[in-house]
C-alpha cells in the first residue's frame, strides 16, 4: 500500500472533518441535529455500506480465506481482551475506575464510525468482507465483555443488545456472500444509494465531535500518549509481523491491521454516561486518540504495507 495513495485519502477524509468543524462553528450542525444524523449513519447509512460491500460483486474471497479470516479475528479479541487486563498495569495506573477505562479502550476500537468509512477509502473490495467480520464480532465482545466491565449491574449483558440494524444487516451481508445470492437490481441500487452517504455524514460529525473538545488540554497527557505508542503503534505493527511469522498475510491481515490502528470506540463512552460515571478522560482519549490517527494509521499502514 502506497504511503501516498494512504495519505492522500486521510487528506481527504481531514478535508470532510474540517468541514464538521466548521458547520459546527457556524452553527449549521448543533448537538441536536448532530444527534439525529448520528442516528441516521448508524441504524441506516452504516447497515446499508456493510450490506453494500457483498451486493457490487467486488468482494472474491473463497470460503477457505473466509474461515481463516473469522479464526484469526475471533483469536484477535480473546488476546485484546487479555491485553486490555494488562495495559492499566503497563501503564500504572493506580485508579480502578481508569483501570476499568484503559482495559476497556484497550479492546475497542472505532471500526464502525470511523473503520467502515476509511476501510471503504484505503481498501479493495475484495478486503471488506473481513471488515464485516470485525464488526459483528465487535459487537458481540462489546455486549458481553464491554457491558461486563463498565456497568454496575443495572446493564448486564441482554441478547436483546446484539438485535440492532448493524449487526442484522452485517449477518445477511455473510449470508448473502456465502450462498452467493443475487439480489435485483433495484434493491442494489437502494442498497448502494442508502450507503453512500455514510463516508461524508460520519466524518462532517466526528468534525462536529471534535469542535466541542478542548484539543490543546487533551494533548497534555503523558499517560495516554504512551498509550497511543504502544496500542495504535506498537501492537497493529507487532501484530502483523507475528502473523507473518507464522505464515499468515494476505488481505485478511492487512484489514485488521487498519482496524486496530483506528482511534477508541465511542460505546464505551455511551455505556458509561447510561452508568452515571464521570466521563471526562473517555472524552479526552476518543478526542486525543481520533486527532492523532490522522498522522498514526498512515504511518502504520505505509510502513506495514
Amino acid at each position: 500500500m502506497e504511503a501516498a495513495v494512504i495519505l492522500q485519502q486521510m487528506c481527504v477524509i481531514l478535508v470532510l472533518v474540517v468541514i464538521g468543524i466548521w458547520l459546527y462553528k457556524i452553527h449549521i450542525l448543533n448537538d441536536g441535529t448532530a444527534k439525529n444524523l448520528s442516528w441516521i449513519i448508524v441504524n441506516i447509512c452504516n447497515p446499508m455500506t456493510l450490506l453494500s460491500m457483498v451486493t457490487g460483486g467486488t468482494i472474491t474471497t473463497t470460503h477457505s480465506d473466509f474461515t481463516v479470516g473469522l479464526i484469526l479475528c475471533a483469536l484477535l479479541y480473546g488476546f485484546l481482551c487479555l491485553f486490555g487486563m494488562a495495559m492499566p498495569h503497563i501503564l500504572r495506573v493506580r485508579d480502578r475506575d481508569q483501570q476499568r477505562y484503559y482495559n476497556v479502550i484497550t479492546v475497542y476500537t472505532n471500526t464502525g464510525f470511523i473503520g467502515i468509512p476509511l476501510a471503504k477509502a484505503l481498501l479493495s473490495g475484495n478486503e471488506m468482507i473481513y471488515v464485516i467480520l470485525c464488526n459483528i464480532l465487535f459487537t458481540l465482545v462489546f455486549y458481553s465483555h464491554g457491558i461486563l466491565l463498565l456497568s454496575t449491574g443495572k446493564d448486564r449483558f441482554r441478547i436483546r443488545n446484539l438485535i440492532n440494524p448493524g449487526i442484522i444487516m452485517a449477518v445477511l451481508a455473510l449470508l448473502i456472500y456465502w450462498f452467493d445470492i443475487r439480489l435485483p437490481k433495484p434493491c442494489v441500487s437502494l442498497i448502494t444509494h442508502a450507503g453512500n452517504p455514510t463516508v461524508f455524514l460520519s466524518m462532517i460529525l466526528l468534525g462536529a465531535s471534535l469542535a466541542k473538545q478542548p484539543i490543546i488540554k487533551s494533548m497534555k497527557s503523558a499517560r495516554l500518549w504512551i498509550f497511543i505508542g504502544i496500542r495504535m503503534i506498537a501492537f497493529p505493527i507487532g501484530l502483523v509481523l507475528l502473523l507473518r511469522t507464522a505464515g499468515t498475510g494476505g488481505a485478511a491481515v492487512r484489514t485488521y491491521c487498519l482496524m486496530m490502528a483506528l482511534p477508541i470506540a465511542n460505546l464505551p463512552l455511551i455505556q458509561s454516561e447510561k452508568e452515571g460515571r464521570d466521563t471526562a478522560f473517555l472524552s479526552q482519549a476518543i478526542m486525543m486518540t481520533t486527532v492523532v490517527s490522522f498522522v498514526t494509521v498512515p504511518l502504520v499502514m505505509s510502513i506495514l504495507f
